[in-house]
């Protein structure tokens, strides 16, 4: 019994631990660069890339790049529409 009760008081140690945000100087949202620095790192190469990157470094909410994430999706859906076959002669595949 009493190790069944260790064990649970260490998982939730370390989940806790796992969880706890990181405070110190070059940990947290965004700020994981490589040795080379800040340069080293690829800029994105495409509009979502963008997109993600502002997300991880805190300059954008989760609604925020939700709603962008949503107006990219209709714009490339106005630009490049999915077409299914059958749907130019609906009654052909019937």
């Amino acid at each position: 019994m009493v190790i069944l009760l260790v064990a649970t008081v260490g998982l939730m140690v370390a989940a806790a631990l796992a969880l706890w945000p990181a405070r110190e100087a070059g940990k947290g949202r965004g700020d994981e660069f490589p040795p080379g620095g800040p340069a080293a790192v690829p800029e994105p190469s495409s509009l979502e890339g963008v997109l993600v990157r502002q997300l991880l470094k805190g300059d954008l909410s989760r609604p925020q790049y939700l709603r962008e994430i949503e107006r990219v999706a209709a714009r490339d859906d106005e630009r490049h529409p999915l077409k299914i076959p059958g749907d130019e002669h609906p009654g052909a595949c019937a």
